[in-house]
């Protein structure tokens, strides 16, 4: 059965197949959908709203410190009332039927030039301390885009940072336009560029995609597999969601009349059997170069620059690798996994229940493992070297990996709380390991040459004696030599 309803060619290539579904397909998805409803139901309409309100208090909060800085630096009543900023959201939230009860949100905040990155980490993060619907208010400025974790309402926010080259917003509504309008990036540094890009790769994914139901219900059951698996974590070296939703989106291209029972088969087997090198790249649109001198600067990815191992391209210009933090390590888990996920679909058949309990089967943590352990003495400092240490955690892997000790690693991505007695704040993680080859491990000198980077950490003397970073082989074995580390301030 064909399907002609859909005469536009999405992709860089040709369909693979423009086959469409069997009665037997359609029920299988009808199942898989049902199983998603019962382990990961989708927010409920109170929720949303309730979404829909923080994102109004955020916006109002913003514009009143834009407002307030522009009278600070001297602008007239009328001129500051009409500085505004924009709060626009990107990720599975942008995309739409993704999210759950308990799913965080990603926002930008769009600012005029009058706004620094320096007045978003003071004022703006002195604003949201005084509300009394937020709390847990994390500044991360250490981070590759300028970031506040928070919490508003009991809803996890990530509020990045874009600032302008321009006095004003554009006139029009920056979030219906932010795909096509590449004025926005005229004069803007890489840092809000990249924040921009967020609501912009989910603005063009969209408009990439055959159908968006079925876009959407393969995606869903992508993300609630790779968190049960544990291989969904951007800052670890996995796939994050940008990342996953693209390898979705090429899926839905290459077979445009799939169901999502069809669509989940075939996007194991095209991440397990991908021809993954520079010149292969997964994307949904061709790279866009563009010759303004307004936008010579930005990085756009080529074959060249590709440093990535298993390159990902973001949609929207200036287009980029998503998967840039993949190592040797998580790239084996990922490929490792997406098979094992082709091999049981591969089998699907009457028992939908026992099929689908095998595919999304939570992973079991192996009871060797390297153990970071992050202490503090108050919420906020805990907060802080946390984030720190999360995200020196893929330059860990990597140092492991050259020490070429024969060892299999697999980080995973759940942060376990773990206070003791002399600390009021803490919590650990784990790299699951096992040996492949040598005989004796010894981890010492890469351990020895990370504790060094932690103890580097920007904001130590700001909280000298308030935290603690330990790093130690859980249990103990002969085998693997890795000393107590121990970073304390």
């Amino acid at each position: 059965m064909s399907n002609d309803s859909n005469p536009r060619n999405f992709g860089v290539t040709s369909p693979v197949s423009t086959e469409s579904f069997s009665s037997d397909d359609a029920a299988r998805s009808v199942s898989l959908i049902e199983f998603m409803d019962e382990n990961a139901p989708l927010e409920s309409s109170e929720g949303e709203h309730m979404r829909q309100i923080v994102i109004g208090l955020l916006k109002r909060t913003t514009n009143q410190w834009c407002y307030e800085t522009a009278v600070s630096l001297g602008a007239s009543e009328a001129l500051a009332r009409e500085t505004k900023c924009a709060i626009v959201p990107f990720g599975s939230y942008k995309l739409g039927g993704l999210i759950g009860p308990k799913s965080d949100m990603d926002l930008v905040c769009i600012c005029p030039s009058i706004l620094t990155v320096d007045a978003f980490f003071t004022r703006l993060v002195t604003k949201l301390h005084d509300l009394d619907s937020v709390s847990d208010v994390v500044p991360v400025p250490a981070a590759f885009t300028p970031i506040i974790k928070l919490k508003v309402n009991d809803i996890d926010i990530d509020l990045l940072f874009c600032r302008l080259a321009t006095p004003r917003l554009p006139s029009d509504d920056i979030e219906q336009n932010i795909g096509s309008n590449d004025r926005l990036l005229t004069g803007i540094d890489q840092r809000s560029a990249r924040a921009l890009n967020g609501p912009r790769v989910a603005s063009a994914l969209l408009d990439l995609i055959p159908n968006k139901d079925t876009f959407r219900s393969t995606l869903r059951a992508v993300k609630l597999w790779a968190e049960r698996r544990k291989i969904y974590s951007n800052v670890l070296g996995y796939f994050g969601g940008v990342a996953w939703a693209i390898c979705v989106a090429r899926v839905c291209q290459m077979y445009p009349n799939y169901c999502p029972s069809q669509l989940l088969l075939k996007f194991f087997e095209t991440i397990s059997l991908w021809n993954w090198s520079s010149d292969n790249p997964i994307q949904l649109n061709r790279v866009e170069q563009k010759d303004q001198v307004e936008f010579a600067h930005f990085q756009v990815w080529t074959v060249a620059s590709n440093r990535g191992l298993m390159p990902i391209l973001t949609p929207a210009f200036p287009c980029q690798n998503a998967t840039d933090a993949v190592t040797n390590t998580t790239m084996r888990v990922i490929v490792e996994e997406c098979r094992r996920g082709a091999d049981i679909l591969s089998k699907w058949s009457d028992d939908d229940e026992l099929v689908l309990s095998q595919l999304f089967e939570p992973l079991q943590i192996v009871s060797d493992c390297i153990q970071i352990e992050v202490y503090g003495k108050s919420k906020k400092v805990f907060s802080r070297i946390k984030g720190f240490v999360e995200l020196k955690i893929r330059s860990l892997i990597s140092l492991i990996e050259r020490s070429g000790d024969g060892l299999d690693l697999r980080p995973y991505p759940d942060f376990v709380d773990q206070p003791p007695s002399d600390w009021p704040f803490g919590g650990h993680m784990q790299i699951g390991t096992a040996i492949l080859a040598q005989p004796v491990a010894d981890l010492r000198s890469a351990m020895d040459k990370w504790m060094k980077q932690i103890a580097e950490w920007n904001e130590r003397d700001e909280y000298i004696g308030q935290y603690e970073v330990i790093v130690r082989f859980v249990p103990s074995d002969e085998r693997i030599l890795v000393k107590k580390f121990k970073t304390s301030h």
